[in-house]
């Protein structure tokens, strides 16, 4: 074996283990397909992104608006009016 393919082998291992601890993926997101989103659009696939790895059901992301006020910025498995 290598010593390359001995260090690819490693992190392999090492980022299965990681997945199995954590219950989720290590998987990086594709950057390139971001880059071609406005910020609200890449705001909402983030978290679209986020909330599978985490296996949850909903997720929300709130930003400060001009007047100081937390806003739903994005939300999967949530009305963002009920937000």
């Amino acid at each position: 074996m290598t010593t390359s393919h001995s260090a690819q082998s490693t992190s392999q291992q090492l980022a299965q283990e990681t997945e199995r601890l954590l219950g989720c993926s290590v998987t990086p997101r594709p950057m390139p397909s971001l880059s071609r989103q406005d910020p609200d659009e890449r705001i909402e696939s983030l978290l679209e992104w986020m909330v599978g790895v985490a296996r949850g059901a909903s997720g929300a992301v709130l930003l400060v608006d001009d007047q100081g006020r937390l806003r739903v910025k994005a939300a999967v498995g949530l009305d963002a009016d009920a937000c």
